[in-house]
């Protein structure tokens, strides 16, 4: 029983890192190159 649930609960948090990576990444990066643009424009 634990062992299952223990299973399931790596199962999800692996899912929910992935999710991240997939999401979280990509507009970190936009939102950084957005900023330099900015910057550099404004200069």
């Amino acid at each position: 029983m634990l062992v299952g649930l223990l299973k399931s609960y790596s199962n999800e948090l692996l899912n929910f890192s992935t999710f991240i990576n997939d999401t979280l990444v990509p507009s970190l990066f936009f939102i950084v190159f957005f900023a330099v643009g900015y910057f550099i424009i404004k200069i």
